[in-house]
Order: structure tokens, then C-alpha cells, then sequence
């Protein structure tokens, strides 16, 4: 056998393609799924949404508040492989960012970027607005009726709760949220909200100190502006750090008052009931 000859025998392995920094830290944000695909021969991670709903309800609100809302990009990143997202998106996730000057930047310009959204103009009312044509949404024209409505659909969660003291206590928890209804009327005033500002949903760059893109509106939607507001400044955000709540609310413009910080206490209680709740099935 000479030289030039090759072997035969088991073929090596296909070895998986390493998932990016950048993509990992996106990946481990609850919501995100990530799949092994090949891309002009290429074998590449690649963003997709869990069911086409949600995959259309982000691209008609980010047609409807895109243009004009904001200052920065409002896209899905199932238009990206990984093997592509650094070139394609400037920044890191917001979840990446520790350093606390940065953090502190970080937060002053999400408030900037929420307070441009919440001025931008809207429709009258709650939820989302029928012309838009988004499966499993409702349109309200009081907050009350929205948020009764809401309660209505959580509590159905209830009937898959098994454990005594847990119903008890999620049913104290309603109880609180159902008479805390009143101290929004008639005040409460809706405006384009996201729900969705988690750290592995918000691409920034640290050293421009600026947010370069929201990735996800799939959940966006006509609400009191302190619904954004109150997962803003939640620990996951915010950090519990009296400096970073600071630097947010100097972005946003406004002075937490005793009367709004009450008014964030509710969304806050309610975002807490929503995570806790087992899903509706």
C-alpha cells in the first residue's frame, strides 16, 4: 500500500457547530428556542418562534409601532443564525452587562427608549386593537374591563393547583389585585407597552451606552404605562440598586411619586401572580 492510499472505516462524527457567546446568553432567556440547522452547507443555531402566533403578532405590532416610536431597531431575530448574529446586531445582550457605570448607563437609556414609546401616538383603549387582527389578544375600552377580563382567564389556572396552601395564597393574591382595581379609574391612560423587557430580549452596546435593538414584541400592547415601568425596575433589571433605579428614572423623566410607586406595586404583584401561576392548558 503505498502512500496515497486512504483508509476506510467509521466515519468521524459530525461535530456540533459551538454555540455563540452572544447567542447562549439569548438562549438561556426563558421563551428563546434555538435550533441545530444547515445553512448552504453550513451547520448553524438558528432562532425560531415557538408557534407562528407569536411570530405574527411581532411583526404586525412591529409594523404598527416601529416607525417613529422608537430610536432604535424592533426585529425578530429569527431573521439571523447565530453563526451570523454578531455581524448582523451591533451589542450584547443586556444580560451580559455587569459592570456597574455601564449598568447604570444601560438603565438611563432604557428609560429614554420607554418613554419614547409610551409618547408615541395611540388608539383609545386596552389590549390590542382589533385592525390588527392578533389571534388570542382582546380590546377593552376601560382598563378595568381589560384587567378583569385578564384575571378571569388567569384564574382559570387555578384548577391545576394541587397544593392547598399555594391556591390559598393565590387566591389572597387575586383578591388583592381585584380591589386595588378602583385606584385606576379614572386616571389610567393606555400607551404602547412591550411586557417583554427582560435582559436577554434587550441588545446594547456598553461603550456607546446606548440600546441598540428591543428583540421581541410579541407581547406588545395597549396598557397603563407603569406596566413597563414595573418590570423595568424589577430585580432582573434594575438589580435592586437604589443607583440604577435613579439612572432610570432621570432617562424616563418622572419622579416616582408615593401615588405611582403604589401604581407599580400592583403590576409588580401581578407580574409576580403571572409568573407563579402553573400555564393554562
Amino acid at each position: 500500500m503505498n502512500s496515497d492510499s486512504k483508509t476506510t472505516g467509521t466515519p468521524a462524527p459530525t461535530r456540533r457547530p459551538p454555540l455563540p457567546e452572544t447567542t447562549r446568553r439569548l438562549a438561556e432567556e426563558p421563551g428563546w428556542t434555538w435550533d441545530e440547522v444547515e445553512i448552504d452547507g453550513e451547520r448553524r443555531w438558528h432562532f425560531r418562534w415557538p408557534d407562528a402566533a407569536r411570530s405574527g403578532r411581532h411583526q404586525a405590532l412591529c409594523d404598527e409601532i416601529g416607525p417613529g416610536a422608537l430610536t432604535l431597531t424592533t426585529e425578530a431575530p429569527s431573521r439571523f443564525s447565530a453563526a451570523r448574529w454578531s455581524p448582523s446586531h451591533p451589542g450584547l445582550p443586556l444580560s451580559s452587562v455587569s459592570e456597574l457605570s455601564s449598568r447604570l448607563t444601560i438603565m438611563r437609556a432604557l428609560g429614554q427608549a420607554l418613554r419614547h414609546l409610551h409618547n408615541h401616538p395611540c388608539p383609545d383603549g386596552f389590549g390590542v386593537p382589533t385592525r390588527l387582527h392578533l389571534a388570542g389578544t382582546s380590546y377593552f375600552q376601560t382598563f378595568n374591563a381589560a384587567l378583569a377580563a385578564h384575571l378571569d382567564e388567569m384564574a382559570r389556572c387555578l384548577e391545576h393547583v394541587d397544593d392547598d396552601t399555594e391556591r390559598v395564597r393565590f387566591t389572597e393574591s387575586f383578591a388583592w389585585l381585584r380591589q386595588s382595581l378602583s385606584s385606576f379609574h379614572p386616571r389610567t391612560r393606555s400607551v404602547w407597552t412591550i411586557t417583554n423587557v427582560t435582559p436577554g430580549r434587550i441588545l446594547v452596546e456598553p461603550e456607546q451606552g446606548r440600546i441598540s435593538a428591543f428583540l421581541d414584541l410579541s407581547q406588545a400592547a395597549l396598557r397603563p404605562p407603569e406596566s413597563d415601568l414595573a418590570i423595568a425596575l424589577s430585580p432582573t433589571l434594575a438589580g435592586n440598586s437604589p443607583a440604577t433605579e435613579r439612572a432610570f428614572w432621570a432617562g424616563y423623566g418622572a419622579a416616582p411619586t408615593m401615588d405611582l410607586r403604589r401604581r407599580l406595586r400592583f403590576f409588580t404583584r401581578l407580574a409576580h401572580l403571572e409568573a407563579a401561576l402553573p400555564p393554562h392548558r
